[in-house]
């Protein structure tokens, strides 16, 4: 088997925090109303969410096909458990076809009361050179958009 390099960041919670798209009111229409649209359909998916954590762990994991393992920390583990649970649903309906997989999600109880909520995706097609899964992630990060570990009111 060859072995290839393993990806992590460490992420704090600002990872989960994303405002609305300033472009939105850039925009080459004057019409108001169609602005004002956009601007409360942005904020209404910014507005849901999973519970705000402490900080966290992405990796891109490489077994005979590619995965993606997620940890963040909570204050106590039903929090963890609701996060987790969150972050699956939101993996089936936000992550595009190619980074779909199978999920497990569940909690590692810490130290002093703390816990994380642990999800995986291991995805189904072999051979990817790039981690489609550890992609989705990182990539609504850099675009600013909102994201399956966006922290919201929801």
């Amino acid at each position: 088997m060859t072995k290839k390099p393993v990806k992590a960041v460490v992420i704090s919670p600002a990872f989960g925090i994303t405002g609305i798209d300033p472009s939105l009111v850039l925009s080459p229409s004057a019409d108001i109303a169609e602005t004002r649209k956009k601007i409360e359909a942005q904020a209404a998916e910014l507005g849901a969410g999973i519970p705000p954590y402490l900080g966290g762990i992405i990796t891109d994991i490489q077994l005979e096909t590619p995965a993606i393992g997620i940890s963040l920390s909570y204050a106590d583990c039903a929090i963890a458990q609701q996060a987790a649970d969150m972050i699956a649903q939101r993996w089936t309906t936000m992550a595009g076809d190619n980074a779909q997989g199978k999920i497990t999600a569940g909690t590692a109880e810490g130290i002093d009361g703390l816990c994380a909520a642990a999800v995986k995706v291991v995805l189904a097609e072999p051979g990817i050179e790039r981690n489609p899964a550890y992609e989705q992630i990182l990539s609504s990060y850099f675009t600013r958009k909102a994201g399956i570990l966006n922290i919201g009111t929801q």
